[in-house]
């Protein structure tokens, strides 16, 4: 079984805390239930909160895409649903 390098640095900060979890999600075909729940971060909660205020944001298959000048306030977002719904934020990277 593999873990996707992107998502690394989540399974580095529950490593310690939630070893069991690890191992199950780790042992998932495709890492589907960590995908599920990606999916609802990153779309159900930052996406929908950088739209209703009107920012310039896409969904992509892994994160979301905006302009420049709108990088902190999406990276902020992502980060602010991720320690909403887990207690912790993960790091991110601009690509």
């Amino acid at each position: 079984t593999s873990i996707d390098p992107k998502r690394l640095t989540v399974f580095e900060l529950w490593q310690d805390e939630y070893p069991e979890a690890i191992h199950l999600m780790a042992s998932l075909p495709n890492n589907n239930l960590l995908a599920q729940k990606e999916s609802e971060i990153i779309i159900d909660r930052a996406y929908k909160r950088l739209a209703e205020k009107e920012l310039p944001v896409i969904p992509t298959h892994d994160g979301i895409a905006t302009t420049p000048p709108h990088e902190d306030v999406v990276t902020a977002e992502i980060k602010e649903a991720y320690e909403r719904k887990l207690g912790v934020a993960p790091e991110t990277t601009l690509e």
